[in-house]
């Protein structure tokens, strides 16, 4: 019998056609195959099996969850993994595209953190909802009107791109995806954004929900113990509601493997292995540790920590401390400030020969009221007989610093009170006492009560929720840098009698006599 080639043709091209279709229905039901299906290769156009989307497992994991959403098993929905691992390509672009397609009835918001980026993720949709694989996916399907901010169904449904800047009066969803909604490291460092973010998060994005039964989902990257990850998954924090809470699952997906993976993993293992090897994700974690922390480990502090690391901070016991030394304080106070999360801190120390600092035992920290703070301070002047009480300028000392002048004065006690204004930001301002503390010049009380919950603190700065303690000790290394000088680190012998380094010391002493006379004039 003769064999028909033309026949073989027709089978192939016939064969083809079914593969085709095959791809375009489990499309319709299947997240990453819809996503291979509308990421064709230019070359290979009539071939399904040929795409841009090369689908890793931890894709397939954020596909699985994602069908959770999209049939209603799982309502509210966080998401945290390593930059350029396809966490918005797949769960806010294909996925708010796709669930688009399969219910054009339906209204989506999808939200970042300002309308800019959200307009740039609604025209990025707006391709693949135009592109041809898309309609042969979605056939009934249909566009009725387009506006920068806004997609519109003739079925009814509606994409509604917002910036936390956007209005969204009048519009609501079945589906709200959050992508990224703090932009850096630098706007979760604010306290004021973090509120702001909360509030709107809260009081506006949350309230476009149609019905109790709307889906939410909110992907990005954990910048701060603060912040809107950290208020929705840490019960110890004082905004977190058990209510609001209650229902979200939080998946966290870092570029290398930790203890307890979701993916099942071995500790150590990368995510991403063919693009980011260990090798790659262990430069960049040297380069920067704490950035590397949040934006790969999906963990605002590092373990170790990241301005302040745990070598670089030095103990000391009781009996170890110097007998002679010159005292001072540093005090930061936040008091009737509204801000929850502020606590007032005073640190006394002392120096020794060498321009070493010792912080004393008996710090005072915590939330107290005006009159208490100003009570602590007079208790540790008596206590200790600073030669300085060193504080930070501001609305706070301006409101408490006339009650502090009087109740000195009515005690008999006296010490001059230098205040300066501080014009870095915080992190600026801590490195000369990280510097120190990597130096071992700055010692701490391993006996004390409230050393563990500072030592925390300093361990996770600039990222934590609290700062307060890290706040004075950088006001105690801007001192010391100050008044000690770089030969600081030697030790001095006695300067003779009548020599010119005995004039200074002599002209010193009454320099700070004179600063004493002033501070008990008043404030």
């Amino acid at each position: 019998m003769k064999h028909d080639r033309k026949d073989d043709a027709l089978l192939k091209r016939y064969l083809k056609l079914l593969e085709y279709e095959l791809a375009l229905t489990e499309a319709q039901s299947d997240l990453i195959r819809f996503a291979e299906v509308t990421m064709p290769v230019d070359r290979y156009m009539d071939d399904p099996s040929k795409s841009k989307y090369l689908a890793q497992p931890h894709h397939r994991f954020m596909a699985r969850i994602a069908h959770q959403v999209e049939v209603g098993e799982l309502l509210k929905l966080l998401i945290r993994t390593a930059p350029r691992h396809g966490k918005t390509e797949l769960m806010t672009l294909r996925f708010a595209a796709w669930y688009f397609g399969k219910y054009p009835e339906r209204d989506i918001i999808v939200g970042s953190y300002n309308s800019r980026f959200a307009e740039d993720l609604g025209g990025q949709v707006k391709e693949i909802l135009r592109s041809k694989r898309f309609r042969q996916v979605f056939p009934d399907f249909q566009l009725e009107k387009e506006a920068v901010d806004h997609i519109s169904t003739t079925q009814g449904g509606n994409i509604y791109f917002i910036g936390r800047d956007s209005t969204v009066t009048g519009r609501g969803a079945d589906l709200l995806i959050l992508d990224d909604p703090i932009k850096n490291d630098a706007d979760a460092r604010s306290g004021d954004f973090r509120e702001k973010l909360w509030q709107w998060f809260t009081q506006t994005f949350l309230t476009r929900r149609h019905t109790d039964k709307s889906a939410v989902v909110v992907t990005g990257t954990q910048w701060h113990e603060d912040d809107l990850f950290g208020r929705l998954t840490d019960d110890s924090n004082p905004v977190f509601s058990k209510k609001l809470s209650e229902g979200f699952e939080d998946f966290k997906l870092p570029a290398i493997a930790e203890e307890d993976d979701p993916m099942g993993r071995k500790p150590g293992e990368a995510l991403w292995p063919e693009r980011f090897g260990i090798r790659y994700l262990e430069e960049m974690q040297e380069a920067n540790p704490q950035s590397f922390s949040a934006l790969y480990l999906c963990n605002p502090v590092p373990s170790k920590g990241a301005f302040y690391q745990t070598d670089g901070i030095f103990e000391y016991d009781s009996h170890e401390l110097p007998e002679r030394l010159t005292i001072y304080m540093a005090g930061d106070f936040a008091v009737s400030t509204g801000n929850i999360n502020d606590r007032t801190c005073l640190i006394p120390y002392g120096v020794d020969d060498r321009g070493d600092a010792w912080i004393f035992r008996d710090v005072v920290w915590g939330r107290i009221a005006s009159d208490a703070a100003v009570e602590a301070v007079i208790d540790l002047i008596k206590r200790h007989k600073p030669v300085f009480f060193y504080a930070e300028k501001g609305q706070i000392m301006k409101s408490i610093g006339p009650f502090l002048s009087k109740r000195m004065e009515e005690e008999g006690v006296y010490v001059p009170i230098l205040t300066e204004m501080r014009t870095v930001d915080k992190v600026q301002y801590a490195h000369a006492a990280r510097n120190r503390c990597a130096q071992g010049r700055i010692r701490f009380p391993r006996f004390a009560p409230w050393w563990s919950n500072a030592k925390t603190e300093m361990l996770k700065f600039p990222n934590a929720r609290f700062d307060d303690f890290v706040d004075t000790l950088s006001i105690v290394g801007m001192k010391l840098n100050q008044y000690t000088g770089p030969g600081a680190n030697l030790m001095k012998k006695p300067e003779e009698r009548g020599s010119w380094g005995a004039l200074k010391k002599e002209f010193s002493r009454q320099d700070r006599e004179r600063l004493a006379r002033n501070s008990r004039a008043g404030w």
